[in-house]
C-alpha cells in the first residue's frame, strides 16, 4: 500500500512543484525530492548539484542528492554524501537512518559480488534478496533493475530458470534497456527449450535499442543456431550410423540405404508414395554430402543446419580465393 501511495501522489507533486519553480526558484529542493520518488534520479542529481555549487554545506541538498545517487545505483557516492550530511548536522535523524541503511546495502553488495566470484550463487541470491528488503524503494528506480538482473544471473547459474524469468521481468519493468536482464532472459529461454522465442526477442533488440551490439549479436547467433538445430534433420539417423562413424562407414551406409530407398522401387504406386520416396532419397544424398565431408560434418556436429553450413563453406571458399589472389598478386609484384 505504501508503494502504491508513493506512485500515485509524487508525480502530481512533482508537476506542481515544477510549475511553482518557474516563479520561485527556491522550490528546487522540493522538485528534487519529488523527482527521486518518481524515479527521475538524474533530474534530482542535476538540481541538487546546482544548489550545492552555491552552498556546498546545504544538508538538505546533500541528503536528497545522496538518496538520488543511491536509487540510481551509485551506492558508494550515496554513502559519501550521507556521511557528509550527518557530519554537518548530526541531529538529522533521517539522514543518519538512511546512512546506516546504505552502508548495510554497500556491504551486502560487496558480499554478493564476492559470492559470485567464489561461485557461491545460493548465498548471492540470498544476499541480494536481503538487499531488496532493506528499504522501501520507490517504484521503477534504476537500482532495482540492477538488483533484479544480478539476482537473475545468479539464479541462472543455479539453473532456476523460472526464477530467472521472474527477476528479468521485474528488471525490465524498471529499465527496458537493461541488457543484463535481456541476456539472462534469453539464456533461460534457451535452457527451457524456447530457442525461437529467445531468437525473436534478441532480433527485435538488434533492430532497435541494441543495434550493432556485439554481445546481443553473439546471443542472437546462439539462439538462432539452437532454433535451427531443433528442426534440422538428424543425418546420422537418416543414414542409420552412429555419431562416431568413420567416413567409410558413412559411405557404405549410404549405398545400403540408397538401394533400400531408391524411388524406382515404388514406381507406379501413386503420386504421394513416389513424392515421399523422392524426398527420402534426396535427404539421403544431403546426409552423405554433409557427413561425408570432414569440414561440413564438423559444422554439423557444432549444431549448424544445412543452410548455415553452406554459408560457412562458401565463406571459407571466398576467403581461400582471396588469399590465393593476394599471394599471386604479391608474387607478381616481386617478379617486377
Amino acid at each position: 500500500q505504501k508503494v502504491q501511495k508513493v506512485e500515485r501522489n509524487y508525480p502530481k507533486a512533482l508537476q506542481l512543484f515544477q510549475e511553482v519553480e518557474r516563479h520561485v526558484p527556491s522550490v528546487g529542493l522540493w522538485v528534487a525530492r519529488a523527482a527521486v520518488m518518481c524515479a527521475q534520479c538524474d533530474k534530482a542529481i542535476m538540481l541538487t548539484l546546482r544548489i550545492l555549487k552555491n552552498d556546498e554545506q546545504n544538508t538538505d541538498a546533500l541528503y536528497i542528492r545522496g538518496r538520488a545517487l543511491f536509487f540510481s545505483g551509485d551506492v558508494d557516492q550515496a554513502v559519501k554524501h550521507l556521511r557528509e550530511c550527518v557530519r554537518l548536522d548530526p541531529d538529522l535523524k533521517m539522514a543518519a537512518q538512511d546512512l546506516k541503511m546504505m552502508r548495510s546495502v554497500q556491504e551486502a553488495l560487496k558480499s554478493a559480488a564476492d559470492y559470485n566470484l567464489k561461485r557461491r550463487f545460493e548465498e548471492q541470491v540470498d544476499t541480494i534478496t536481503d538487499v531488496l528488503s532493506k528499504t522501501e524503494y520507490p517504484p521503477r528506480v534504476p537500482i532495482l533493475a540492477t538488483l533484479y538482473a544480478s539476482r537473475a544471473n545468479a539464479q541462472l547459474r543455479l539453473q532456476n530458470y523460472p526464477k530467472v524469468l521472474e527477476d528479468c521481468q521485474e528488471a525490465l519493468k524498471v529499465r527496458d534497456d537493461c541488457k543484463d536482464a535481456w541476456i539472462a532472459r534469453a539464456s533461460a529461454l534457451m535452457a527451457l527449450g524456447r530457442e525461437g522465442e529467445a531468437r525473436n526477442e534478441l532480433a527485435n533488440l538488434l533492430n532497435n535499442m541494441f543495434q550493432n551490439d556485439s554481445l546481443v549479436r553473439h546471443w542472437y547467433d546462439k539462439a538462432d543456431m539452437l532454433a535451427r538445430k531443433k528442426v534440422r534433420p538428424d543425418y546420422y539417423a537418416v543414414l542409420r550410423v552412429s555419431h562416431i562413424a568413420t567416413e567409410m562407414e558413412i559411405k557404405n551406409a549410404y549405398r545400403a540405404r540408397a538401394l533400400e530407398c531408391h524411388p524406382d522401387k515404388v514406381m507406379g504406386q501413386g503420386d504421394d508414395i513416389e513424392k515421399k520416396a523422392d524426398a527420402d532419397f534426396k535427404m539421403l544424398g544431403e546426409a552423405l554430402e554433409v557427413l561425408g565431408d570432414p569440414a561440413m560434418r564438423g559444422h554439423y556436429d557444432e549444431g549448424y543446419d544445412k543452410a548455415a553450413i553452406d554459408q560457412r563453406v562458401e565463406a571459407a571458399r571466398r576467403a581461400g580465393r582471396g588469399d590465393q589472389h593476394g599471394q599471386g598478386h604479391g608474387g607478381h609484384s616481386h617478379r617486377h
